[in-house]
């Protein structure tokens, strides 16, 4: 996963490809290690060249390109937004998941970073291969029904989760 941050001022000036960089956030241990890197990085852009006359500093940080994060792309660079990528980072590891697919669980059910790394853990997600096999588990009953007897699996299982969405290739069902 990496990001393209510049500044908004040389991005204003055109030099935004002279000042701005790709930064890899596998090649640090956590936000803190990034965040001292990007703040040291732009630090010695201002006393390679200052904004101006006055030696103005870049303050406002950009991120304007990123590569392995879909949707969770934004303009404005905060610690807030960096230490969230971190957190979804170490969620994708330890779940075995797509960074891209807790992206889209955490926008699809509107949780704060905070609640998601809590929801998440309680949430349901099968891939929808073996969705059919885990109500026959739940409900064993259910597979010894008569031939003549239909069940609407998709109405099913939005009666039994109100909270259901599919997201790809898996239907995640939360508590």
């Amino acid at each position: 996963m990496e990001l393209f941050i510049t500044d908004y001022a040389s991005y204003n000036e055109g030099t935004q490809f002279e000042f701005g960089k790709w930064w890899s956030l596998d090649d640090y241990a956590d936000a803190e290690d990034f965040k001292d890197a990007v703040q040291e990085y732009f630090e010695k852009a201002d006393e390679k060249r200052p904004l101006d006359e006055y030696g103005s500093k870049r303050e406002e940080l950009m991120i304007t390109d990123s590569s392995g994060i879909g949707d969770l792309y934004q303009e404005s660079y905060s610690d807030n937004h960096i230490e969230e990528l971190y957190i979804l980072l170490e969620m994708a590891d330890k779940h075995q998941y797509d960074i891209d697919f807790l992206i889209d669980v955490k926008s699809h059910f509107g949780y704060s970073m905070n609640d998601f790394e809590t929801a998440f853990d309680d949430m349901i997600i099968v891939h929808e291969d073996s969705a059919y096999h885990m109500m026959i588990e739940f409900y064993p009953e259910l597979d010894k029904l008569p031939a003549f007897v239909s069940i609407d699996w998709e109405t099913t299982e939005k009666w039994f989760y109100q909270d259901y969405a599919e997201i790809g290739e898996y239907y995640v069902l939360n508590r």
